[in-house]
């Protein structure tokens, strides 16, 4: 993420990458930005509306350019054509609402159809289960918007120098959001006459 040598800036070396990946049918993106759900983004919006919302989404970023922006969103559109995306919701318990990054389809509708955005679950119990929210809830996003168990996530750690594999448990939706990537892919591989938008449907 930080090195964006050959690049503008990270939108500019995301739109990049975005366009490379002209033959795979699910983009993971296990980031965003966590101090700002889909709510504040559109308070910005309604507080500035002299501003696109390209603009306020460029101003937020902070570093990035119009662009930039432009070229990442529209990256993004492009790769709907043979893929869906899906976003981390984030991790942020405070937020009412998705990071704004994971609701673009929100103010950008002609994304909807090929995106999902994924908030993280803990899944306890065997006979009768339950459910707790880990982390930013759908909120604004609801209608593309499903969870995933991404609580205590069993994973490969470090290598010591005595070349033992180490394992470690984590969570967030950065776990979370890779497996609905990979019922994607699975989706993808067995109806292969089906659209992007089917496979989310």
């Amino acid at each position: 993420w930080g090195n964006i040598v050959g690049h503008t800036d990270q939108y500019h070396k995301m739109a990049a990458g975005t366009d490379n990946a002209s033959t795979a049918v699910v983009q993971n993106n296990s980031w965003g930005y966590n101090d700002v759900d889909a709510n504040d983004f559109q308070g910005y919006l309604d507080a500035n509306p002299s501003l696109t919302t390209t603009e306020v989404w460029a101003a937020i970023t902070g570093s990035s350019t119009l662009d930039t922006v432009t070229a990442y969103k529209n990256s993004l559109k492009s790769f709907q054509s043979h893929g869906v995306i899906v976003f981390a919701n984030g991790n942020n318990t405070s937020k009412t609402s998705v990071s704004f990054t994971s609701a673009l389809p929100i103010w950008y509708t002609d994304l909807a159809d090929e995106w999902i955005t994924v908030a993280n679950i803990d899944i306890t119990g065997t006979d009768t289960k339950s459910y707790t929210q880990k982390g930013n809830p759908c909120g604004l996003a609801g209608a593309f918007c499903i969870a995933t168990d991404g609580w205590f996530i069993t994973a490969p750690s470090y290598v010591d120098g005595e070349d033992t594999h180490n394992w470690s448990k984590t969570q967030g939706t950065s776990f979370s959001a890779p497996t609905v990537s990979g019922a994607i892919a699975l989706m993808a591989a067995h109806f292969t006459n089906q659209s992007p938008a089917q496979w989310v449907d």
